[in-house]
């Protein structure tokens, strides 16, 4: 599991994953994507479109972020395309507490919308 982190806008954090969220994907990366997102306290952007996997460890870890975001005002978007993973987080009624949407792009205009 890979993290890669943006912040060159200080409005919005831009983070991206790679790879599978299983045990030991979330244990590589769930410190460092809790402190760039809920940590940093700013607007998040989740890039899911290169994960292969989700399980619910790595829900879990997405679910809290968004949570403590909303907590300070602020909103967490996954970016998650049609597949196994956006199939995973609508069964698992992910949808229904944060924001999906197809690409990074379409975040983007939420946020703006919003």
């Amino acid at each position: 599991m890979e993290i890669q982190i943006d912040s060159s806008d200080p409005a919005l954090r831009r983070v991206r994953l790679v790879g599978r969220l299983d045990s030991a994907g979330v244990g590589k990366v769930d410190l460092r994507f809790l402190a760039a997102t809920a940590g940093a306290g700013i607007d998040s952007i989740a890039d899911l479109s290169q994960v292969a996997f989700v399980a619910s460890l790595g829900i879990r870890m997405l679910v809290d972020a968004g949570r403590t975001l909303a907590a300070k005002g602020k909103r967490l978007v996954l970016v998650v395309p049609e597949g196994l993973v956006a199939e995973t987080l609508r069964d698992g009624g992910i949808d229904q507490l944060l924001t999906m949407v197809a690409t990074e792009d379409d975040a983007v205009a939420w946020f703006a919308a919003a």
